[in-house]
């Protein structure tokens, strides 16, 4: 009974860090599309989808 309880715990756990997501003001998602056209951005060897969500 004991191992189900700590099972679920973790499970929830998981769930919960799983869901948050980190929100960028706008501001400051702007000033990093801004650094990524002023650096040619579309050249980087890892891209970016400006049309994603910004998250940790």
């Amino acid at each position: 009974m004991r191992q189900i309880i700590l099972c679920s715990k973790f499970a929830m756990l998981l769930f919960f860090f799983n869901t948050i997501q980190a929100k960028i003001p706008t501001l400051e998602k702007n000033a990093l599309v801004d650094l990524y056209t002023a650096t040619n951005g579309n050249e980087w060897t890892t891209p970016w989808d400006l049309n994603k969500p910004v998250s940790l």
